[in-house]
Protein backbone atom coordinates (compact mmCIF):
# COMPACT_ATOMS: atom_id res chain seq x y z
CA UNK A 1 0.00 0.00 0.00
CA UNK A 2 1.56 2.94 -1.12
CA UNK A 3 1.49 6.54 0.36
CA UNK A 4 -0.73 8.23 -1.70
CA UNK A 5 -3.49 5.64 -0.90
CA UNK A 6 -2.58 5.51 2.81
CA UNK A 7 -3.34 9.62 2.50
CA UNK A 8 -6.58 9.54 0.74
CA UNK A 9 -7.80 6.95 3.88
CA UNK A 10 -6.12 9.23 6.80
CA UNK A 11 -8.11 12.29 4.96
CA UNK A 12 -11.16 10.16 4.37
CA UNK A 13 -10.99 9.57 8.39
CA UNK A 14 -10.73 13.38 8.98
CA UNK A 15 -13.71 13.92 6.99
CA UNK A 16 -15.66 11.28 9.00
CA UNK A 17 -14.42 13.04 12.43
CA UNK A 18 -15.80 16.04 11.49
CA UNK A 19 -18.83 15.12 10.64
CA UNK A 20 -18.83 12.92 14.08
CA UNK A 21 -17.95 16.01 15.71
CA UNK A 22 -20.93 17.97 14.62
CA UNK A 23 -23.05 15.07 14.94
CA UNK A 24 -22.54 14.59 18.92
CA UNK A 25 -22.44 17.98 19.20
CA UNK A 26 -25.58 18.98 17.90
CA UNK A 27 -27.31 15.94 20.00
CA UNK A 28 -25.38 16.26 23.25
CA UNK A 29 -25.92 20.40 23.48
CA UNK A 30 -29.13 20.75 24.51
CA UNK A 31 -28.63 18.11 27.89
CA UNK A 32 -25.26 19.84 28.31
CA UNK A 33 -26.86 23.52 28.28
CA UNK A 34 -29.72 21.95 30.66
CA UNK A 35 -27.58 20.34 33.61
CA UNK A 36 -23.80 21.10 32.80
CA UNK A 37 -21.23 18.60 31.62
CA UNK A 38 -20.42 16.99 34.84
CA UNK A 39 -23.69 16.39 35.68
CA UNK A 40 -24.06 14.92 32.43
CA UNK A 41 -21.30 12.52 32.98
CA UNK A 42 -22.27 11.30 36.23
CA UNK A 43 -26.26 10.62 34.40
CA UNK A 44 -24.64 8.30 31.72
CA UNK A 45 -22.22 6.88 33.41
CA UNK A 46 -19.23 5.62 31.56
CA UNK A 47 -20.97 6.19 28.24
CA UNK A 48 -21.23 9.74 28.99
CA UNK A 49 -17.22 10.22 29.97
CA UNK A 50 -16.38 8.17 26.49
CA UNK A 51 -18.92 10.93 24.48
CA UNK A 52 -18.06 13.75 26.35
CA UNK A 53 -13.87 12.76 25.69
CA UNK A 54 -14.36 11.55 22.13
CA UNK A 55 -15.94 15.11 21.24
CA UNK A 56 -13.46 17.36 22.92
CA UNK A 57 -10.75 15.38 21.21
CA UNK A 58 -12.76 14.97 17.96
CA UNK A 59 -11.18 18.29 16.16
CA UNK A 60 -7.68 17.82 16.89
CA UNK A 61 -7.93 14.07 15.88
CA UNK A 62 -9.19 15.45 12.34
CA UNK A 63 -6.55 18.23 12.29
CA UNK A 64 -3.95 15.43 12.88
CA UNK A 65 -5.43 13.62 10.40
CA UNK A 66 -5.29 16.41 7.91
CA UNK A 67 -1.55 17.29 8.68
CA UNK A 68 -0.59 13.51 8.61
CA UNK A 69 -2.50 13.23 5.31
CA UNK A 70 -0.65 15.79 3.75
CA UNK A 71 2.66 14.62 5.01
CA UNK A 72 2.12 11.26 3.47
CA UNK A 73 1.07 12.27 0.04
CA UNK A 74 4.69 14.42 0.02
CA UNK A 75 7.95 12.63 -0.28
CA UNK A 76 9.61 13.28 3.08
CA UNK A 77 11.61 11.55 5.77
CA UNK A 78 9.42 9.08 8.28
CA UNK A 79 11.14 10.07 11.39
CA UNK A 80 9.99 13.68 10.88
CA UNK A 81 7.06 12.91 10.08
CA UNK A 82 6.38 10.82 12.75
CA UNK A 83 7.88 14.03 15.06
CA UNK A 84 5.48 15.84 13.87
CA UNK A 85 2.36 14.13 14.52
CA UNK A 86 3.69 12.86 18.11
CA UNK A 87 4.34 16.38 18.84
CA UNK A 88 0.79 17.63 17.59
CA UNK A 89 -1.19 14.77 19.80
CA UNK A 90 0.90 16.06 22.99
CA UNK A 91 -0.12 19.36 22.65
CA UNK A 92 -3.65 18.26 22.16
CA UNK A 93 -3.78 16.41 25.46
CA UNK A 94 -2.34 19.67 27.09
CA UNK A 95 -6.46 20.85 27.32
CA UNK A 96 -6.51 17.18 29.87
CA UNK A 97 -3.07 17.54 31.42
CA UNK A 98 -2.44 21.12 32.28
CA UNK A 99 -5.49 21.99 34.66
CA UNK A 100 -3.84 19.00 36.44
CA UNK A 101 -0.61 20.49 36.19
CA UNK A 102 -1.64 24.46 37.73
CA UNK A 103 -5.16 23.30 38.98
CA UNK A 104 -8.79 24.13 38.13
CA UNK A 105 -9.22 27.23 40.49
CA UNK A 106 -8.67 31.06 38.88
CA UNK A 107 -4.76 32.49 39.57
CA UNK A 108 -4.77 35.99 39.23
CA UNK A 109 -0.41 35.38 38.98
CA UNK A 110 -1.02 32.66 36.27
CA UNK A 111 -2.81 34.88 33.99
CA UNK A 112 -0.77 38.16 34.72
CA UNK A 113 2.62 36.07 34.24
CA UNK A 114 1.05 34.45 31.91
CA UNK A 115 -0.07 37.66 30.18
CA UNK A 116 3.16 39.40 30.52
CA UNK A 117 5.22 36.44 28.43
CA UNK A 118 1.92 36.96 25.58
CA UNK A 119 3.14 40.38 25.38
CA UNK A 120 6.73 39.46 25.15
CA UNK A 121 6.25 36.71 22.34
CA UNK A 122 3.92 39.12 20.67
CA UNK A 123 6.16 41.89 20.28
CA UNK A 124 9.18 39.58 19.32
CA UNK A 125 7.32 38.45 16.27
CA UNK A 126 5.97 41.53 15.02
CA UNK A 127 10.09 42.85 15.38
CA UNK A 128 10.86 40.01 13.57
CA UNK A 129 8.18 40.26 10.77
CA UNK A 130 9.16 43.89 10.00
CA UNK A 131 12.54 42.66 9.93
CA UNK A 132 12.15 40.15 7.80
CA UNK A 133 9.70 42.13 5.43
CA UNK A 134 12.65 44.54 4.48
CA UNK A 135 14.58 41.92 3.17
CA UNK A 136 12.10 39.88 1.80
CA UNK A 137 12.42 39.72 -2.60
CA UNK A 138 9.88 41.76 -4.26
CA UNK A 139 7.66 38.96 -5.21
CA UNK A 140 7.58 37.39 -1.75
CA UNK A 141 6.50 40.11 -0.36
CA UNK A 142 2.47 39.54 -0.59
CA UNK A 143 3.40 36.34 1.70
CA UNK A 144 5.18 37.76 3.87
CA UNK A 145 2.34 41.09 4.25
CA UNK A 146 -0.28 37.88 4.46
CA UNK A 147 1.38 36.48 7.37
CA UNK A 148 1.95 39.77 9.16
CA UNK A 149 -2.16 40.01 8.62
CA UNK A 150 -2.72 36.91 10.82
CA UNK A 151 -0.21 37.53 13.42
CA UNK A 152 -1.81 40.74 13.58
CA UNK A 153 -4.82 39.32 14.19
CA UNK A 154 -3.86 36.80 16.60
CA UNK A 155 -2.32 39.25 18.65
CA UNK A 156 -5.63 41.62 18.41
CA UNK A 157 -7.93 38.46 19.88
CA UNK A 158 -5.40 38.00 22.18
CA UNK A 159 -5.41 41.04 23.22
CA UNK A 160 -9.46 41.60 23.39
CA UNK A 161 -9.32 38.27 24.82
CA UNK A 162 -7.89 40.05 27.90
CA UNK A 163 -10.83 42.34 28.19
CA UNK A 164 -13.10 39.59 28.13
CA UNK A 165 -11.80 37.69 30.56
CA UNK A 166 -10.41 40.47 32.72
CA UNK A 167 -10.84 43.91 33.60
CA UNK A 168 -13.29 45.25 32.08
CA UNK A 169 -15.27 41.92 31.44
CA UNK A 170 -14.78 40.20 34.27
CA UNK A 171 -15.64 36.62 32.41
CA UNK A 172 -13.49 34.54 34.57
CA UNK A 173 -15.41 36.61 37.47
CA UNK A 174 -18.93 35.95 36.81
CA UNK A 175 -20.70 37.86 39.98
CA UNK A 176 -18.59 40.96 39.36
CA UNK A 177 -19.01 40.80 35.57
CA UNK A 178 -22.82 40.69 36.45
CA UNK A 179 -22.60 43.21 39.22
CA UNK A 180 -21.20 45.61 36.75
CA UNK A 181 -23.30 44.76 33.78
CA UNK A 182 -20.51 43.76 32.17
CA UNK A 183 -22.19 40.70 29.99
CA UNK A 184 -23.16 42.77 26.98
CA UNK A 185 -18.73 44.14 26.55
CA UNK A 186 -17.91 40.52 26.75
CA UNK A 187 -20.49 38.94 24.11
CA UNK A 188 -19.14 41.36 21.68
CA UNK A 189 -15.75 40.94 22.81
CA UNK A 190 -16.16 37.57 21.87
CA UNK A 191 -17.65 38.30 18.26
CA UNK A 192 -14.47 40.68 17.71
CA UNK A 193 -12.16 37.83 18.93
CA UNK A 194 -13.93 35.41 16.56
CA UNK A 195 -13.75 38.00 13.62
CA UNK A 196 -10.16 38.24 14.07
CA UNK A 197 -9.46 34.95 14.43
CA UNK A 198 -11.48 34.49 10.93
CA UNK A 199 -9.10 37.05 9.54
CA UNK A 200 -6.51 35.48 10.49
CA UNK A 201 -6.52 32.27 9.61
CA UNK A 202 -8.14 33.57 6.33
CA UNK A 203 -4.85 35.11 6.01
CA UNK A 204 -2.46 32.46 6.68
CA UNK A 205 -4.68 30.13 4.25
CA UNK A 206 -4.32 32.80 1.08
CA UNK A 207 -0.67 32.77 2.24
CA UNK A 208 0.31 29.58 1.59
CA UNK A 209 -1.94 29.50 -1.43
CA UNK A 210 -0.09 32.30 -3.17
CA UNK A 211 3.35 30.29 -2.34
CA UNK A 212 2.41 27.40 -3.83
CA UNK A 213 0.83 29.69 -6.80
CA UNK A 214 5.15 31.28 -7.15
CA UNK A 215 6.42 27.58 -6.63
CA UNK A 216 4.85 26.05 -9.68
CA UNK A 217 5.87 29.44 -11.67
Amino acid sequence: MNNHYVSKIVLLLAMITIVYLFYVGSHIAPEIKSMGMFAYIEQQGFLGGVIIFSFSFAFPFALLCIVLAGLLKQKGNAKLNVSVSVIISLISMLVVIWPFIVGAENSRWYFMFGGGFLFVLISTVAWFWSQQRNQTPIEQKKIVDLRGMAYFSFALATWNSCGAMGMPGYGLYPERSLAVDAYPFIIGQVKVIMLYFILGWLSLALSYMLQRKLAKK
